[in-house]
């Protein structure tokens, strides 16, 4: 699990290095936010390679640090997705003022993790966003037929296929159960998520 964790990190990492190169070119907001988001995730996974690879061998309040910063991390992370995926769909007026309510979803989650550090607490928060963020970028790609929109879409399909295979603690080996699986589903789903953004030209910002 800790390598499958230290390989989407890393390719996650990269992804974000690129977008970010983007953002700097183009000063889309889409490419600014999306590459953090992908910043946080790389940020999180690795948390939670470390959590799980050698928190059984540190003390109780430095494992309970390191998750509730990997949720918190995990939390962020979906933030920012929306906040790429608000910037994509609406103009710049209109994001400023609704920039702000992913802001207070955050302060919410964040009281709830810190109050009790649930993974459900996660996913609930995690899942609905990208769920918008796929009803988002379908939009975009009916009204212009978009290739980097289509990329996108199918990464966030290839990801939900992950967390169903989560879900259902499919394991094809004792070394490789169903979180390593996930790992490797979702690295690949979010290269396509990466291929797309960087050919997507039909956003506002």
């Amino acid at each position: 699990m800790l390598l499958t964790d230290m390989i989407l990190a890393t390719v996650a990492l990269y992804c974000g290095l690129r977008i970010g190169e983007l953002y700097w070119q183009e000063y889309h907001l889409f490419h600014f936010h999306l590459s953090w988001a992908l910043y946080l995730l790389a940020f999180g996974v690795f948390l939670g390679g470390i959590y799980y690879g050698f928190g059984p061998h540190f003390p109780t309040f430095l494992k309970d640090l390191i998750w509730k910063t990997t949720l918190l991390a995990i939390g962020l992370t979906a933030i920012f997705f929306l906040l790429a995926t608000v910037s994509a769909v609406v103009s710049y007026d209109i994001y400023v003022i609704l920039r702000w309510i992913p802001m207070v979803a955050f302060a919410i989650y964040a009281t709830a993790i810190l109050r009790h550090s649930d993974y459900t607490h996660a996913v609930k928060f995690y899942a609905p966003v990208m769920i918008f963020m796929l009803m988002m970028i379908v939009y975009i790609y009916v009204g212009t037929k978009d290739a980097g929109a289509g990329k996108i879409i199918l990464g966030i399909f290839i990801s939900f296929l992950g967390v169903a295979v989560w879900g259902s603690k499919l394991s094809l080996h004792g070394r490789f159960n169903h979180n390593d699986l996930f790992h490797v589903i979702q690295t690949v789903g979010l290269w396509f998520i990466f291929r797309g953004s960087l050919s997507i030209k039909n956003i506002f910002n």
